[in-house]
C-alpha cells in the first residue's frame, strides 16, 4: 500500500463518506472500521486516528447526515412557493425517498443509547426549521399551532423515537399516511 497523505479535513471527510456508504449499504452492525478502511485502501490505523471507535464514527455520520437534511429543508422551505401546508405535506411526501437508509437505519434500532443521540442531534438540528415552518403556518392560514416549539418537539421525538421500521412497501406507504396525518392534526390544520 503506497502512502499518500492528504489534509486532515480531506481525509477526515473521505473516512466519513465511506462510513456512511458502507452503514447505508451493509448496516452499522455489519460494517467494521477495517471495512472503512479497505475502502478507503488505507490502513485500519488511519481510521482510528480520526475517530475514536466505530460509535464516534457514527455520531459523526448521524451529525452528517442531520446538517445536510437541515440544510436541504431551509433551502425548500425557504424557495417554496406555497403554503406552509403544502410544503410540509411534500416534505413529509418526498420522505419515501429516504428509504435507502433503512438498512442503516434498522442496525441501529435496538440501541437505545444510540437512539437518544440521533433524538437529540434531529431535535438540535432540524427543530429550528420546523418551528420556523409552523409559525409560517400559523401566519399563512395553513393551520393553528398554540404552541410551535412544543409541537415541533413532539414531533420530531414522535418521527425520530416511535416509528417501526419495515421492508414492505405497503407498510411504508401506511406509515407515511399515518404520520402525516398525526402530524396535520397535532397541527390544527384544516381538513
Amino acid at each position: 500500500m503506497t502512502r499518500i497523505t492528504k489534509e486532515p479535513e480531506i481525509r477526515r471527510q473521505e473516512i466519513l463518506t465511506a462510513a456512511q456508504k458502507l452503514f447505508v449499504e451493509k448496516g452499522f452492525n455489519h460494517t467494521s472500521m477495517s471495512d472503512i478502511a479497505n475502502e478507503l485502501d488505507i490502513a485500519s490505523g488511519l481510521v482510528y486516528h480520526y475517530y475514536k471507535s466505530k460509535l464516534d464514527l457514527l455520531y459523526s455520520v448521524i451529525g452528517m447526515i442531520a446538517d445536510g437534511e437541515t440544510a436541504a429543508s431551509i433551502k425548500l422551505i425557504e424557495s417554496y412557493p406555497g403554503t406552509a401546508r403544502e410544503c410540509l405535506d411534500m416534505m413529509l411526501s418526498n420522505e419515501k425517498k429516504k428509504y435507502e437508509y433503512d438498512k442503516f437505519a434498522c442496525s441501529i434500532a435496538n440501541d437505545q443509547v444510540i437512539l437518544d443521540y440521533v433524538r437529540d442531534r434531529m431535535v438540535r438540528s432540524f427543530a429550528p426549521v420546523l418551528t420556523a415552518l409552523i409559525i409560517r403556518g400559523n401566519e399563512d392560514g395553513s393551520w393553528n399551532c398554540d404552541y410551535p416549539e412544543e409541537t415541533t418537539n413532539f414531533i420530531i421525538q414522535g418521527m425520530v423515537g416511535t416509528v417501526k421500521l419495515t421492508d414492505s412497501a405497503d407498510q411504508k406507504d401506511k406509515m407515511e399516511k399515518v404520520v402525516m396525518s398525526i402530524v396535520f392534526k397535532l397541527l390544527g390544520a384544516k381538513q
